[in-house]
């Protein structure tokens, strides 16, 4: 019995010294442990978490914390690719203008930019007349302009009529019965030593209306007010009787 137990003493010294001498066990205290969404984040690219879907941790487990990231990310991209629109895209653009004998312009047609544009030319040119045309091609008052007192005095000289053609944008928010006149609509008008005379043309150039009346509709459809010197500003010279 003494024997047996001298043994068993041994074995249980040499187990304990075995014990002291091992290698420490990768067992996590409570408090050393690292949080999972920590350690997921450190282990990625840091441009991966800009990059949704662009994960090149090792691990095939996704964490919370990663689901987050990429959830913030996506946010940033577009669902769907607007559609890219047209270059005239606002009711009531001027797309063109055309002039016989008005002012000093024979026969002169300018075709705009959806954006910004401007006339350059000399003094002289006819750069204040297209201005002009586009006061009182669309219903202006020719005293309004400071050019002349009367609409006749606009007309070239030597000839007996002019005429002003303004095409306008028909497409964008509140069209002008876009089903019959189409994506753009001409204003005529009309200028005689005696009278004057309105014309609207749909977009195949045919005469639906030669009222006045349907012409201040348009207008006030399209919101252009062209007295108002916000809308056009005209040159300011004095206006001799």
């Amino acid at each position: 019995m003494e024997y047996k137990r001298k043994m068993r003493r041994k074995l249980s010294s040499e187990s304990d010294e075995d014990t002291s001498s091992s290698e420490p066990t990768n067992k996590k205290s409570k408090n050393a442990t690292v949080p999972e969404d920590y350690m997921d984040i450190v282990e990625q690219d840091p441009n991966s978490l800009l990059v949704p879907g662009n994960n090149n941790t090792g691990s095939s487990r996704e964490s919370p914390g990663s689901r987050r990231s990429q959830g913030s990310s996506s946010s940033l991209t577009l669902l769907y690719e607007p559609d890219v629109p047209s270059e005239f895209n606002r009711c009531g653009k001027v797309i063109s203008i055309h002039l016989e004998n008005f002012m000093c312009h024979e026969s002169f047609t300018v075709e705009f930019g959806p954006n910004t544009n401007f006339l350059v030319g000399k003094n002289g040119s006819g750069k204040s007349a297209t201005i002009t045309a586009l006061t009182v091609g669309m219903g202006g008052n020719a005293r309004a302009t400071s050019r002349a007192a009367s609409i006749t005095k606009l007309i070239k000289n030597g000839e007996t009529s002019a005429k002003i053609e303004i095409t306008l944008c028909n497409v964008g928010l509140s069209p002008f019965d876009a089903e019959h006149m189409g994506p753009h609509i001409t204003v005529v008008r009309h200028i005689r030593q005696s009278s004057s005379s309105y014309e609207l043309k749909d977009a195949r150039g045919k005469i639906v209306s030669k009222k006045l009346d349907d012409v201040k509709r348009l207008l006030r459809r399209f919101r252009i007010h062209v007295d108002n010197p916000i809308f056009v500003l005209n040159q300011l010279n004095e206006v001799c009787s």
